[in-house]
């Protein structure tokens, strides 16, 4: 029998956390939970020294508390905590050379030297005829670091950190991989839509979209606000491009999210134009998906995407 894995996502203000294992094409959940964090996430308490302990007792907190076994755990962070940038290489240009290249593109777009940042390639490439895209990935390394000392200071080692955009890309195509055309994935979190674009190929695109230019919170919009910052997201990916190019071309939305609540459905729907659902991993088509708590079902499965994700191979 496969180990237990501990796949827990750590967002703004709250977590989510599931305990699991794949065996073959069966995914077991055995046990979930979510709560609100002790103090936020956010850049002016990365360099506080209290604020990583803090984390880390709530986290041996609730693993006590629930009887959860937290030696090794698999995290996931906020997409918007990264920068995502696709980079075009030539088809002559060794891999070798990927790095540099990637770092210097980024170079022009990071708000602080490259040095303060953790750069990473994906395995992504994508054909672009007559050069193809591959993908950069920038985390700053106090940002790294805060995660780390969390990790530390609970007494876990970190099995996997990664955005929250890459697990939920891959879970879509591993859970639905039977669907053809693009999707979008919107994920409702506290101040505004992470988002990702896949097709059944690979990742095209991922980002973060606030719900108002004041980066207010959801607690302090109201519901027209959110669906009108809904509406202007898609806009703003229909246009990226420019009239000629149709790199955007989702057949539909999946929404999903601790923050999400499923009376805004339909109005959803009705300013995107396209089908708008709630993104179920319990529907899938490839996994069978066993259920052992009874704290997540079909109601509430949206609210545990991020570490649903993070736990497929």
């Amino acid at each position: 029998m496969a180990e237990s894995i501990q796949s827990i996502c750590i967002q703004d203000n709250n977590l989510t956390w599931i305990q699991g294992r794949a065996e073959g094409n069966q995914l077991i959940i055995e046990k979930v939970l979510e709560s609100a964090l002790p103090v936020p996430i956010q850049y002016d308490q990365l360099d506080k020294k209290a604020a990583p302990l803090q984390i880390a007792n709530h986290l041996n907190y609730l693993a006590k508390a629930n009887e959860l076994t937290l030696d090794v755990a698999r995290l996931t962070i906020p997409t918007k905590f990264g920068l995502i940038r696709k980079v075009m290489v030539d088809e002559a240009i060794p891999q070798g050379s990927y790095a540099q290249i990637a770092r210097g593109e980024l170079s022009y777009v990071l708000t602080s030297p490259a040095e303060d940042y953790y750069i990473y390639l994906p395995p992504y490439e994508r054909p672009a005829d007559p050069l193809k895209e591959i993908l950069s990935v920038a985390v700053r390394k106090n940002l790294f670091q805060f995660f780390k000392k969390i990790a530390d200071e609970a007494h876990f080692k970190i099995d996997v950190l990664t955005l929250n955009a890459f697990p939920i890309d891959h879970m879509y195509r591993e859970l639905f991989g039977d669907q053809i055309g693009q999707v979008l994935l919107v994920n409702f979190t506290e101040y505004g839509f992470e988002y990702v674009l896949s097709d059944e190929k690979d990742f095209i695109h991922a980002g973060f979209f606030p719900f108002s230019s004041q980066l207010q919170s959801i607690q302090e919009v109201n519901e027209e606000e959110i669906l009108a910052a809904f509406e202007s997201m898609l806009g703003d990916f229909k246009n990226l491009g420019g009239e000629e190019d149709t790199w955007y071309a989702a057949s539909q939305i999946l929404v999903f999210g601790y923050f999400f609540q499923n009376n805004w459905l339909d109005q959803l729907e009705a300013r995107a134009g396209v089908p708008v659902k709630i993104l179920n991993p319990l529907e899938s088509s490839r996994w069978e998906i066993d259920v052992q708590t009874q704290e997540l079902d079909v109601y509430n499965a949206h609210r545990f995407i991020e570490p649903f994700a993070n736990l497929l191979p």
